[in-house]
């Protein structure tokens, strides 16, 4: 049971991992018509990638702590 719950996990994030991949070679080619085929723009649209999840992080975080400090207040 142990050893199918591991491979579904790394099934999982091999999915996962596959599905960034596609999103970066299409935002990719999408900006290179307007922008050209740089390092620039390669290296912008894997920042935001990478960047991402922190952002998502540090919003999902204060937006938890505003509504905690705001129930405080309240209560």
């Amino acid at each position: 049971m142990d050893f199918f719950k591991k491979r579904i996990l790394l099934f999982i994030v091999f999915i996962t991992g596959a599905s960034v991949l596609i999103i970066e070679v299409l935002a990719t080619r999408i900006l290179a018509v307007y922008y050209g085929n740089t390092i620039y723009t390669i290296s912008s649209v894997i920042g935001i990638i990478l960047a991402a999840p922190l952002f998502r992080q540090l919003f999902f975080f204060s937006a938890k702590f505003f509504t905690l400090d705001n129930f405080a207040i309240r209560h």
